[in-house]
């Protein structure tokens, strides 16, 4: 994270109601752990989430002027064992961005920081523990996220986090101007499981060629849907894929839209003729079409 450019905060693992209800975090107060005697009203309660301790370093830095901050927290959380007299504990990665990702200046007018940014830090923890197969999916309509701007992740079928913009209603409820991101993974899922093997392969000496595939489809349709079912239909060819463009509009119709991927397509022992290339993409757009009534577009 500190290689990422965020800097580590440490909060306060008690908590209270408010922070939680002003979210839209109140369904996690009904297995809180309360503490028998607490000091102050503030503090009241063991924290179920890292963010409205994360939301609240933001605030209390953006009231005093501080509005550019990137920030992470690794700390526990807590939930009530009815199993037990002791409370779950669950190590969790809390991030938060806030601002630009660069201040204004004379040659760049500056980015606020978005979506992607905060998913790319996600997917650097995911890559420093060799994590493979980690799916996102959209949050849907959470109150505490941006419709369509939220993600939660998935490893190995389990739920281990969620991230995204705050939804303007509550920017604008906490008086911020500028966008702000959060999000969550729990590491406590992750550590000790079975990381695969890296595995190590000589350069190429054949050569590769890439080809572009642009495919008109229903609008719920995500890429990462799509993604995998092109890796799945080119199997070992695929050497690398990427989603290079979206459209929506008019060209394409009504509740569809474009998704364009390059995939770079090399045999290990030998180049890839023509034919093979043509059967290869002809494999990939009949099976989006099967699955989900996907278009070539030309």
């Amino acid at each position: 994270m500190v290689g990422a450019g965020l800097t580590e905060v440490i909060t306060y693992s008690l908590t209270n109601e408010d922070a939680y209800h002003r979210l839209g975090l109140a369904h996690l107060l009904t297995d809180k752990v309360d503490l028998a005697a607490p000091l102050s009203e503030e503090y009241k309660f063991m924290r179920r989430s890292m963010l409205p301790s994360l939301l609240e370093v933001l605030n209390y830095n953006y009231k005093r002027g501080n509005r550019e901050l990137a920030i992470f927290e690794l700390g526990r959380i807590y939930q009530a064992n009815k199993a037990g007299d002791l409370p779950i504990q669950e190590q969790v990665l809390g991030l938060a961005l806030l601002g630009n990702t660069d201040l204004p200046s004379w040659y760049d007018k500056g980015r606020p920081y978005d979506f992607f940014d905060l998913k790319g830090v996600a997917e650097l923890v995911f890559e420093a523990l060799n994590l493979t197969e980690v799916i996102y999916e959209p949050a849907g309509e959470e109150e505490l996220f941006h419709p369509g701007r939220s993600a939660k992740v998935f490893w190995q079928g389990r739920l281990i986090g969620h991230f995204g913009e705050l939804h303007p209603q509550k920017v604008a409820d906490l008086d911020f101007t500028v966008p702000v991101l959060l999000g969550e993974i729990n590491i406590e899922q992750l550590i000790g499981a079975q990381q695969p093997s890296l595995t190590l392969r000589r350069l190429q000496k054949f050569p590769a060629s890439r080809k572009d595939l642009a495919v008109v489809l229903p609008q719920e349709i995500s890429a990462a849907e799509v993604t995998a079912v092109i890796t799945k239909l080119a199997e070992d060819y695929l050497e690398d894929l990427r989603l290079f463009d979206q459209y929506t509009g008019v060209q394409v119709g009504n509740g569809k839209k474009s998704l364009a991927f390059s995939m770079l397509l090399r045999h290990p022992e030998r180049t890839l003729n023509d034919i093979e290339i043509a059967e290869i993409l002809d494999r990939v757009a009949q099976g989006l079409q099967v699955q989900f009534g996907a278009e070539l577009r030309k």
